[in-house]
């Protein structure tokens, strides 16, 4: 009876990390949205063919916004819709 008690324990704490991780996800995901939406605003005005990836764009500031300290990392955050 004990280990079946565990077993439900289990099953609940895998649920509330899964619930956690679809929140994450979907935060991320709506900032994915909003910078490639600003991204584009920006770029839409210029001349010629223009290609680019805004997931690209994100990751590689992100990684530069890890690394900021003080108000640049806070306007980097917040340019690019990242969770605090």
């Amino acid at each position: 009876m004990r280990s079946g008690l565990g077993a439900w324990v289990l099953v609940g704490c895998v649920l509330v990390a899964l619930t956690a991780s679809v929140r994450a996800e979907t935060k991320m995901s709506d900032g994915d949205a909003s910078f490639a939406a600003a991204l584009h605003g920006k770029l839409a005005g210029e001349r010629g063919n223009l290609f680019y990836s805004p997931a690209s764009v994100r990751i590689a500031l992100a990684m530069a916004a890890a690394s900021a300290r003080g108000a640049t990392a806070t306007e980097m955050h917040a340019a690019l819709a990242l969770p605090p």
